[in-house]
């Protein structure tokens, strides 16, 4: 073997190890972000999470145990679940840790209010000072309604009119999975080698993850080529991704169902507030969470003013680049703040306490806070949920307004 042979095959071999390495710590990496839970039918809450598997308790929650007796509850989907973050880093975890409190998550992905509401019982059997539900606008109101349209359970809560019930089950309704999988699964001619590496090795899938181009093109690539339906953000600073008429889908109260969902929302807020009204030292939070298209209204507002400003000032005509929201944006934004107001006054007229997580969340994304992944992901990123925690524990520390 020649001296030049020899090295050669030794960088060839530095390089593989390397690969290797990096291929391990990623799948170490993802087997702690997300551990293979056992997931088990329930005629009521559609799943449970079999106790003990996935970094769960011997509950089906996720947490690190199952204690008796805690401080505070938190329901809530998989915003409370917490996708991208370690058990560590869910908004209830950072709470506890902001607060010394001791702070039980029972929150589960795909979960809704009619699963919030049926939790409750098991809930107060720890004897909570609060109880927090966090209603998430992305999918919540219409998860009300799927889950009492499709499971006898929940029979009760669909519409007591038989006509009516059946023109909203007849609806026509976008179908979200394919929506979903068109984008995520989406190929650009040319890309097959960079799309095999996202898909098929854990590097490749947490390097799309953190939105690192080339590797997340998906994503990206969906928006730039379908500008209709979505586009990139870019200010500089944060980078994200935007799937509007996805997002629309579900919070369109022009669609039957969107609207039956609101209805069976409430019933389900309504019933939650008066089974806690009735447990003795325990008192009702909700946490309003907005979807990243509404926290980053103000700012692609913002970016959208300055381009046409350049633009004009440089006599240029093509709008080409840049930051375009197309009209499903703007109305995913404006159908969302309508539900958040209508669901407001509800919660008043029915002297249920609620907190609204925007204000703060858009002031940080405003301060150029990356509260989300860089690509078309709507949950937060760690610092997304700490945020989130922030605004949980200082309204545990507020004085509850006067009845």
């Amino acid at each position: 073997m020649t001296p030049r042979l020899a090295r050669v095959l030794l960088a060839v071999f530095g390089l593989a190890l390397a690969l290797a390495i990096l291929e391990g710590g990623a799948r170490w990496l993802e087997a702690r972000r997300d551990p293979g839970a056992v997931r088990v039918d329930d005629p009521r809450l559609e799943y449970r999470v079999a106790p003990g598997t996935g970094g769960h308790d011997a509950r089906g929650n996720r947490n690190r145990e199952a204690p008796r007796a805690v401080d505070v509850v938190a329901l809530g989907d998989s915003q409370t679940w917490g996708v991208n973050a370690s058990i560590d880093e869910t908004w209830p975890a950072r709470l506890a840790a902001q607060t010394g409190l001791r702070v039980y998550n029972m929150g589960h992905g795909g979960y809704g209010p009619l699963q919030y509401a049926a939790l409750v019982p098991e809930a107060l059997e720890l004897a909570p000072r609060f109880l927090f539900v966090a209603v998430y606008f992305g999918n919540d109101v219409f998860d009300a309604y799927d889950l009492a349209y499709r499971f006898e359970a929940h029979a009760d809560r669909r519409h007591p009119d038989p006509e009516e019930r059946a023109r909203i089950a007849a609806a026509p309704y976008p179908d979200l999975k394919r929506m979903f999988f068109q984008r995520v699964s989406y190929r650009r001619p040319g890309r097959a080698p960079l799309d095999w590496l996202r898909t098929h090795t854990a590097a490749g899938r947490l390097a799309a993850a953190g939105g690192f181009a080339p590797v997340s093109g998906a994503d990206r690539a969906w928006a730039e080529d379908h500008p209709d339906e979505g586009f990139v953000y870019a200010d500089g600073t944060l980078l994200t991704v935007f799937h509007t008429t996805y997002r629309l889908a579900a919070v369109d109260t022009r669609l039957p169902r969107v609207r039956e969902g609101l209805r069976i929302t409430e019933s389900a807020l309504l019933e939650l507030a008066r089974a806690v009204a009735a447990a003795p030292g325990t008192e009702l939070l909700v946490l309003l969470l907005p979807t990243k298209e509404r926290i980053f209204a103000r700012a692609v507002d913002k970016a959208e003013r300055a381009e046409r400003a350049e633009r004009a000032e440089r006599a240029e005509k093509d709008e080409s680049r840049g930051t375009r929201a197309p009209p499903s944006y703007r109305e995913s934004v404006e159908f969302e703040a309508r539900i958040a107001a209508r669901l407001a006054a509800f919660m008043d007229a029915n002297g249920i306490r609620w907190v609204d997580a925007l204000p703060e969340l858009r002031a940080r994304v405003g301060r150029g806070e990356a509260l989300f992944p860089r690509n078309g992901d709507g949950h937060f990123t760690p610092a997304g949920y700490a945020a989130v925690a922030g605004v949980a524990a200082s309204a545990l520390r507020a004085e509850p307004p006067a009845r």
